[in-house]
C-alpha cells in the first residue's frame, strides 16, 4: 500500500536541541494513490534510544508499548537523560485493517540546560547597572569576547546563549547562526529566552575566541516613548550568560562559560543604538580579527559580573527571525538638499543595506519611513507621533574609506517602504541601497488563489502583513510602535495559522500573556508591557486574546498542551471580568476600534455591546476546554454562567418585537449573529437588519476592527455568502480591494487615508474568510487538529474558481473548484487518517463523483443527503449550477 509516515516532530520542531521537559510527539500518514482511500491508524509504538543503532534492538530509553488511537501524536513519558544527551526516535503505525509501517528515518533531540544552575557560567557586562529613573541618549553597543584553546579532535560543540536585549554571537569569525533580533522579547523578570546552536563545524585546532555584540532591544530600552518602557521593572544595561560545551573525540569534555575571564569593550563601531531609533555605526572603529585567535585585547576592560535578569531561563523554541530576502528598489530620485529618495515594490519591515564608496569620514544617513510629503520626501510624521526620540527610524554609517563598503544594521528594525540616502558623494545611486526583509521565518502551511484578482492582491496584502509584524511577537505595526497588542493579535491569529506555521510563536506569546496578568486577573492591552496598558488600551476584545488564541492553538492545531497551561489563567480572567460587570453586562474596553464614520473615537456601535458578547464568547469557549480537559463539572457551570450573559445581553441590547440590536449598524447584527447571542424568530429579524446595514452602503462594509472578523462570518452563516463575497471583493471606499488601488501592497491601521500606520494586520480576518468559506475549509471542535474536517465552499456568483490547500498536523487538505460551462467541478484532497464531511454548496445541483481513474478500486461515494462524509483520498465531484 502507498502509506509512508513523515514529518516526525518532537516538540513541535524538526531535530531540537534544547528539550528540557517531556515533549510532544508527531508524525504524519501520508498516503497516494489508489490506496490512499480510507487510511487510518488504529494504534501506535514509540521506541526511543541513546543512538539510531539502538532503536533496532536495545537498549532502549523509552518504549510507549503499542497504544490503541488514532491520534498521530504523543507525549514522552520517560525520564529525560542528562543534559546533552542525544535521543533517537522512531514510531511504528499500526493501521485498521492489519499493515504496519515505520518512519524510514528517525528523528533526534538533545536535552537542554534544564535550569540556570545547570549552566555553571556568570551573567556578564561591559560596564554596570542603570537608573532606571529617567531615559538616555542611545548607546554603544558591548562587545565581548573570550579566548581559548582546543587540543584534538572535536566531535560535537554546543553554544547555549542569552545575550539581552539582543545578542550576535561569532566563533572564529564566522556568525553563530542566523537568527536575528534574538532573544524574543519577553518581561524579562518573569522569562528569559536563550537560544542553542551547533558549533561544532565552526572551531579550529589550536586558539579560538568567541565573539558577542549587544543590542539594548527591549531589555535596555532607554529611549523616551509614550509607553514607558524606559521604565520598565526589568530594564538594565545588557549582559550575557553563555555556556560553550565541548565534546572531544575521545569522550572528554569541556566548557567555557561567561564570566571574569571575558573581555569587553564599549569604543566598538556601533556608537549608538536603540531599538525604536537606529544605529550609528564608524567602520573606522572595526576590530578586525577580534572574534578569533590571535587578536589583541590588552585595550579591553574585564568583564563585569551582573545581576541576573530575574525571570526563567527557558529555551527558545519559535521559528526564529531572519534576513528573508532583499528587495531591489523600484525607483530613485533626487530631492532638495542632495538626497536620494529610494522606492521599493511593497511595504515591508527589516532595514537597509548598504553598498556606497566614499572618502573616510563620510556619512551617509539612510532615514525610512512608509510615505513620502509633496516634494517627494520622506515623511515620517505619521508614525513618528508616539516615539518621542528626533533620529525615529534612523540610522548612519560613517565609511572607512577602504574602497567598496557594504554594511546593515543588526539590533533595529524599520517599517519602510522609502529609503532616503544623504551624504552620497561618490556613489552611484544604481546598486546604493537595497531592502532587507526580516521576520520571524514562518513554514507556509497555507496557500489560496482564486478567479478575482482583487481577492488575490488582497491575500497577498493579508500574509505580508501578518509576516511583517511577527519579531517574537504580533505587533500591530512595525514601525511607530512595535507593540504586542492583543486586540490586534486575536482578530488575525486564524488567519495566520491558515497561512503560516505559527504554533510553537503563538504558544510563546500566549506565556508572555500569563506572565504579564496581575493578581487580580487583569490583562494589560499590549504584551509584553513595561508596566503600561492596564487602565487603558484592555477590555474584553483585547484580552480574549487569552482565551481566544488557546482555543484557536487547540482547534487548528490539536494543542491541548496549550489549554491546559492557561485554564487557570482563564478563570482568573472571567472572575474579573464578572467583578467589573453591572447587572449582567460589561463595557470597559475600547470597542468597535476604528469605525469608519465613528465620532472622533467613539464607536457607533455602543462598547458594552461588543464587550458583553466578548464575555460571553470567552464563557462559552472556557466551558468547551473544560470539557476538553476532562473538568465536567467546571464545563457545566461555566455553561451556565455563559446563558446567563446571553439572557442579559439579548435583554439589554436587543428589541425582541423588530430584531434591532443597540446601535443599528453592521458591527451590532454582526456580533449577535457571529456569537449565536440570538435565535429563532429573532435570530430571522437580525439578519434582516444586517442584510439591510449591508445594502444601506452599497455592499461596503461599515466596521470598525471587531465587526470586521464578524460580519463575512454572519453573512454566510445566514446563506447570505454572496454579500459577503461581494463586500470582500469591493475596490471602492471603504474595502480592502480599495487600499490596492491607493497602491497599498499591505494592510492600512485605518479605512481612510489618515495620517496612521500603512502596515497593520488587525483588518486581516478577510484572509481566514478565504479559507473557510470560499474555500470551505474549517475544522471540528469535536476532533481538533483537523482529525476531522468539513469542507463548505460558498460559491458566489462572479467568482469562477478558487485553489486552496491547507497542511494540517494530519497532512495537507488541497480544495480546487471550478465553474465552467453550467458545470461545477471539485477536487478534494483528504489527508490519510482524517474524515471530511464535504456539504454541496448551495446553487449547485446534486454532486456526483468522477472516478479518479478506470478500473479504480474505491467504492462509489454516496453523496444522496447533499454531501457525504469522506476517508482520506483524493475525489473528484462534478454538478450543475442554476445556470447550467
Amino acid at each position: 500500500m502507498p502509506v509512508r509516515i513523515q514529518n516526525l516532530r518532537t516538540d513541535l520542531r524538526p531535530h531540537p536541541l534544547n528539550i528540557v521537559a517531556p515533549p510532544p510527539l508527531r508524525w504524519e500518514l501520508l498516503a497516494t494513490g489508489d490506496g490512499a482511500r480510507g487510511v487510518k491508524q488504529a494504534a501506535y509504538r514509540i521506541l526511543a534510544a541513546a543512538s539510531a543503532d539502538a532503536l533496532g534492538g536495545g537498549p532502549h530509553l523509552f518504549d510507549s508499548g503499542k497504544v490503541t488511537t488514532d491520534e498521530s501524536a504523543a507525549v514522552w513519558t520517560a525520564p529525560l537523560p542528562a543534559p546533552g544527551s542525544r535521543i533517537w526516535w522512531n514510531v511504528e503505525v499500526f493501521l485498521e485493517g492489519g499493515a504496519v509501517l515505520k518512519a524510514e528515518s528517525p528523528a533526534c533531540f538533545e536535552v537542554g540546560l534544564p535550569d540556570e544552575s545547570a549552566w555553571g557560567a556568570h551573567w556578564i557586562s561591559a560596564e554596570g547597572s542603570v537608573s532606571r529613573s529617567k531615559a538616555e541618549a542611545p548607546k554603544p553597543a558591548p562587545m565581548l569576547r573570550r579566548a581559548f584553546r582546543v587540543e584534538g579532535k572535536v566531535s560535537r560543540a554546543r553554544l547555549h546563549l542569552c545575550g539581552l536585549g539582543f545578542h550576535l554571537a561569532s566563533l572564529n569569525g564566522r556568525p553563530v547562526g542566523d537568527s536575528m533580533l534574538a532573544p524574543a522579547f519577553t518581561a524579562y523578570d518573569r522569562t528569559a529566552l536563550y537560544e542553542t546552536f551547533d558549533v561544532t563545524g565552526l572551531l579550529v585546532p589550536g586558539e579560538n575566541a568567541l565573539g558577542v555584540v549587544l543590542g539594548s532591544g527591549w531589555y535596555d530600552h532607554h529611549i523616551e516613548d509614550v509607553w514607558n518602557f524606559y521604565v520598565a521593572s526589568w530594564r538594565d544595561r545588557p549582559k550575557l550568560l553563555c555556556r560553550l560545551e565541548i565534546e572531544m573525540a575521545d569522550g572528554t569534555r569541556e566548557a567555557i562559560v561567561s564570566g571574569r575571564q571575558w573581555k569587553a569593550t564599549l569604543a566598538g563601531p556601533i556608537e549608538s543604538e536603540a531599538l525604536r531609533v537606529g544605529s550609528n555605526y564608524d567602520a573606522r572603529h572595526e576590530f578586525s580579527g577580534w572574534d578569533a585567535g590571535g587578536f589583541d585585547d590588552r585595550a579591553w576592560h574585564g568583564a563585569t559580573l551582573a545581576r541576573p535578569p530575574g525571570g526563567v531561563l527557558k529555551p527558545s523554541r519559535h521559528a526564529p527571525v531572519r534576513r528573508i530576502r532583499e528587495l531591489a528598489p523600484s525607483a530613485w530620485r533626487e530631492t532638495i538638499g542632495g538626497a536620494i529618495v529610494f522606492d521599493f515594490p511593497e511595504t515591508t519591515s527589516g532595514w537597509a543595506k548598504l553598498s556606497v564608496e566614499e572618502e573616510a569620514g563620510t556619512t551617509v544617513t539612510a532615514t525610512y519611513a512608509e510615505e513620502l510629503n509633496a516634494f517627494g520626501q520622506v515623511d515620517r510624521s505619521p508614525i513618528q507621533k508616539c516615539s518621542l526620540h528626533p533620529d525615529f527610524q534612523v540610522d548612519r554609517y560613517t565609511c572607512a574609506g577602504r574602497g567598496q563598503e557594504t554594511w546593515e544594521p543588526r539590533f533595529q528594525y524599520h517599517g519602510f517602504r522609502h529609503v532616503e540616502l544623504r551624504g552620497l558623494s561618490r556613489t552611484r545611486p544604481e546598486g546604493a541601497v537595497k531592502a532587507v526583509v526580516v521576520h520571524n521565518d514562518f513554514p507556509e502551511v497555507g496557500s489560496f488563489a482564486c478567479s478575482s484578482p482583487v481577492l488575490n492582491r488582497v491575500q497577498d496584502a493579508v500574509r505580508r502583513s501578518l509576516l511583517t509584524n511577527w519579531h517574537g511577537l504580533p505587533t500591530d505595526c512595525p514601525q511607530r510602535e512595535k507593540n504586542g497588542w492583543t486586540g490586534d493579535a486575536q482578530l488575525s491569529c486564524e488567519a495566520n495559522l491558515f497561512n503560516f506555521d505559527s504554533e510553537t510563536a503563538w504558544e510563546k506569546w500566549i506565556h508572555d500573556l500569563l506572565d504579564a496578568q496581575r493578581p487580580s486577573g487583569q490583562l494589560p492591552g499590549i504584551v509584553p508591557t513595561g508596566g503600561w496598558g492596564f487602565n487603558w488600551g484592555s477590555g474584553p476584545a483585547w484580552d480574549s486574546a487569552l482565551v481566544l488564541i488557546p482555543w484557536y492553538l487547540y482547534l487548528y492545531r490539536g494543542n491541548t498542551a496549550i489549554l491546559e497551561r492557561s485554564f487557570p489563567a482563564i478563570l482568573k480572567y472571567l472572575a474579573y471580568m464578572a467583578s467589573m460587570a453591572e447587572d449582567g453586562a460589561v463595557a470597559f474596553g475600547l470597542g468597535d476600534w476604528l469605525d469608519p464614520r465613528r465620532v472622533h473615537w467613539t464607536p457607533r456601535c455602543p462598547v458594552a455591546v461588543t464587550d458583553t458578547a466578548y464575555w460571553f464568547c470567552d464563557t462559552r469557549l472556557a466551558s468547551s476546554m473544560a470539557r476538553a480537559l476532562g473538568h465536567d463539572g467546571e464545563a457545566a457551570r461555566l455553561e451556565r454562567s455563559a446563558q446567563a450573559i446571553r439572557q442579559a445581553w439579548n435583554r439589554h441590547f436587543v428589541d425582541p418585537s423588530t430584531g434591532i440590536v443597540s446601535g443599528d449598524v453592521q458591527t451590532s447584527y454582526a456580533c449577535a449573529l457571529y456569537h449565536d447571542l440570538v435565535e429563532g424568530e429573532v435570530r430571522e429579524k437580525v439578519a434582516a437588519h444586517l442584510v439591510r446595514t449591508v445594502e444601506e452602503r452599497d455592499g461596503h462594509i461599515d466596521c470598525g476592527i471587531l465587526g470586521t472578523k464578524w460580519i463575512l462570518e454572519a453573512l454566510v452563516k445566514i446563506g447570505r455568502g454572496d454579500l459577503a463575497y461581494a463586500m470582500a471583493a469591493k475596490e471602492s471606499f471603504p474595502s480592502w480591494g480599495w487600499f490596492q488601488t491607493q497602491g497599498a501592497t499591505t494592510l492600512w491601521e485605518d479605512w481612510s487615508i489618515g495620517s496612521t500606520s500603512r502596515n497593520h494586520h488587525m483588518f486581516g480576518s478577510v484572509g481566514d474568510f478565504f479559507y473557510r468559506h470560499l474555500a470551505g475549509i474549517q475544522p471540528d471542535p469535536r476532533r481538533p487538529g483537523f482529525r476531522e474536517f468539513t469542507v463548505a465552499p460558498v460559491v458566489p456568483k462572479g467568482l469562477e474558481a478558487v485553489s486552496a490547500k491547507h497542511r494540517t498536523p494530519q497532512g495537507e487538505i488541497a480544495v480546487e473548484w471550478k465553474v465552467e460551462a453550467g458545470q461545477w467541478r471539485l477536487d478534494l484532497s483528504v489527508p490519510a487518517n482524517t474524515r471530511c464531511r464535504l456539504v454541496t454548496p448551495a446553487g449547485i445541483g446534486a454532486l456526483q463523483e468522477v472516478p479518479a481513474s478506470t478500473g479504480s478500486s474505491a467504492a462509489p461515494v454516496d453523496l444522496s443527503s447533499g454531501g457525504a462524509d469522506l476517508g482520506s483520498g483524493v475525489y473528484r465531484f462534478r454538478g450543475t449550477t442554476k445556470a447550467g
